[in-house]
């Protein structure tokens, strides 16, 4: 009998650290769809929050694209650009987490499926397609981050509305820079083009 309810004691221990275990692995990972998740069982409101989980999910593709590309790219403008990229978005995700940290926002650690694909799509590409390759992304990501820091110029939390109003004409300037260096690249392109048919 003695032994009987010692099994079952052990069955239920193993039981519960079975359960916590996961829980606990559960708890480290943490997508986007996760942070934002917790953020709306956090709060009220979670719109403010939601705008910071965004940005902050899309300086992660940034900075992880830019590092590829640091080494990748052919073009030394490319290279200086995707170094600049980096170091920019590096350190305006500092600020976000400083700013979550404050407010208990949940940000995520991991990037979203497509944004591994792109980052993962890109190191395919050949050595006369990638720079281009890489300018066309930063093209579409900065379009879509001016909208995001937009709007979130006008978030409700005076921190978080400072983070997005300190941050647009930063992701205004890449966008120019994006687009001045892609017509670079298509002169070039179109001169080496027009020389090679002489």
């Amino acid at each position: 009998m003695k032994a009987i309810q010692k099994l079952k004691f052990t069955v239920v221990v193993l039981l519960a650290s079975t359960v916590f275990g996961a829980s606990s692995v559960m708890a480290q990972t943490n997508t986007k769809k996760e942070a934002d998740k917790r953020n709306d069982a956090k709060f009220e409101n979670a719109d403010d929050a939601e705008l910071l989980v965004k940005a902050y999910n899309s300086g992660m593709a940034e900075v992880k694209l830019a590092d590829r590309m640091k080494t990748r790219a052919v073009s030394p403008e490319v290279k200086a650009l995707a170094s600049k990229m980096s170091m920019e978005h590096s350190a305006m995700n500092a600020k976000i987490q400083e700013v979550a940290s404050k407010k208990n926002i949940s940000l995520p650690t991991q990037l979203t499926n497509d944004q591994v694909e792109d980052v993962t799509d890109i190191t395919k590409e050949s050595a006369t397609e990638i720079d281009m390759e890489y300018l066309d992304q930063l093209s579409d990501s900065h379009k879509k981050s001016i909208e995001l820091f937009e709007k979130g110029s006008k978030a409700t939390d005076l921190d978080i509305r400072d983070i997005f109003i300190s941050g647009l004409p930063k992701i205004r300037g890449h966008y120019d820079m994006v687009q001045n260096t892609r017509q670079k690249m298509k002169d070039q392109k179109e001169s080496q083009r027009k020389s090679g048919m002489k």
